[in-house]
C-alpha cells in the first residue's frame, strides 16, 4: 500500500496506529508491536515522516495533508476519525487480501506457514 501511496504524492506522511488502538478496535493484541512498526517504517521509508496516530486529534491535525490515503478494507468505517469538514481527498488504496500479520508473524516466531 505504501508503494502506492508513494507513486501518487511528493510527500508521505506514514501513520502507524498505536498498540492501544488496536486492542480497542480489534480485541486483541497488535501481531507487531508499535515500536517494531515504527522503527521498521523508518528504516524502510527514511524520505517520509512517520508518526504514530494513538488518539483522535483535533481536525487542524488532518487539514495539513492534501490527501489521506485509507486501505479499501476501511471504506465506510470511522476508524480513522477523519471528520466530515475534512478539506482534502480521501484516497482508498486496494486492500491486499489474503495478507495478515498475524500469520506473518506466526511464521516468523514458529516457522509455520498458515
Amino acid at each position: 500500500m505504501i508503494e502506492q501511496c508513494l507513486t501518487m504524492c511528493e510527500c508521505l506522511t506514514i501513520g502507524v496506529i498505536s498498540d492501544d488502538i488496536i486492542r480497542e478496535r480489534k480485541k486483541h493484541e497488535p501481531a507487531v508491536f508499535e515500536k517494531y512498526r515504527y522503527m521498521l517504517l523508518d528504516i524502510l521509508y527514511p524520505h517520509c515522516d512517520v508518526i504514530l496516530f494513538n488518539g483522535k486529534p483535533d481536525k487542524s491535525f488532518y487539514n495539513q495533508f492534501d490527501v489521506i490515503f485509507v486501505s479499501s478494507a476501511l471504506r465506510g468505517k470511522k476508524f480513522y476519525f477523519i471528520p466530515d469538514d475534512y478539506k482534502g481527498n480521501v484516497v482508498y488504496i486496494l486492500y491486499t487480501e489474503g495478507i495478515s500479520s498475524t500469520s506473518i508473524r506466526h511464521n516468523l516466531i514458529f516457522g509455520m506457514v498458515f
